[in-house]
């Protein structure tokens, strides 16, 4: 498959993998000049029902789910109100044992290659998932450099989202724009992670497409866009599909609770 195909520039094609209707779930890709290797795990997909069903799917899953406590044992399983949103973890479970193994023959393939874990919407929430289950596998995770997100939604209780959090550590940068709507929904205890970097933009100049990059440390830092009441929050500056506000039911910014 030709690499201008995925819009990844110059990049060369290690593994794929499609859903069931044939549209691309993921991809591994390797730039020889800058001596890394990317996996990208993409959003939801208009054309695809089963997104929106992983997207809007809240029942909890917790340590008494045995994959739950396998993929993640160095969270506590004696850990109070600890669970992921049910939804994103059967997209994270789906795509395991191939994304596994493709990494697992990516890096082997090329032994000097750092490795970055990316993901947009829906795929941000994979990705994460993907990245803290890395961090249990010693091969994958000295060799996992960085993960980054882009508009993550809200897709675990603090206990989980911040043990993953702090295995990350600062590999790990969840990316927000001006006042996305997406990283601020989820299930009804979903919380952003504590323990992280975000990188909040913002266009101080009206007008102007040139974003300003501002530093943040996470959910209880209201100077970014924790702080952001739900009113002014929009689907616009997340997709270009759909229109709908979800706020009032979902809106679950820590501050705001």
């Amino acid at each position: 498959m030709a690499s201008k195909n995925l819009r990844v520039g110059q990049f060369q094609i290690e593994a794929t993998g499609y859903d069931r209707k044939k549209v691309l779930f993921w991809y591994l890709a390797s730039n020889q000049a800058q001596q890394s290797m990317y996996l990208v795990h993409r959003g939801t997909s208009k054309n695809n029902p089963d997104d929106v069903l992983d997207d809007l799917d809240p029942e909890e899953l917790g340590t008494t789910n045995p994959s739950v406590k396998n993929d993640f044992p160095y969270l506590s399983s004696n850990a109070k109100h600890l669970f992921v949103a049910q939804g994103f973890h059967s997209r994270f479970k789906n795509q395991q044992v191939p994304i596994t193994a493709a990494v697992r023959l990516a890096l082997k393939k090329y032994p000097s290659f750092s490795f970055v874990v990316i993901g947009h919407s829906l795929g941000a929430a994979w990705a994460f998932l993907d990245a803290g289950y890395f961090v249990s596998l010693s091969d994958i995770n000295a060799r996992m450099t960085a993960i980054y997100t882009f508009g993550q939604p809200l897709l675990g209780s603090s206990t989980f989202v911040d043990g993953v959090s702090q295995q990350l550590g600062d590999r790990y940068v969840r990316i927000v724009n001006k006042n996305d709507l997406i990283p601020h929904i989820g299930c009804l205890q979903c919380v952003q992670p504590l323990y992280i970097v975000e990188k909040w933009i913002q266009y101080i100049v009206p007008d102007t497409v040139i974003p300003t990059w501002i530093d943040c440390t996470g959910g209880d830092d209201l100077s970014c866009s924790a702080g952001l009441p739900c009113k002014v929050l929009s689907w616009s500056n997340h997709s270009a599909v759909g229109s709908f506000s979800m706020r009032g039911e979902f809106c679950n910014i820590r501050s705001n609770q």
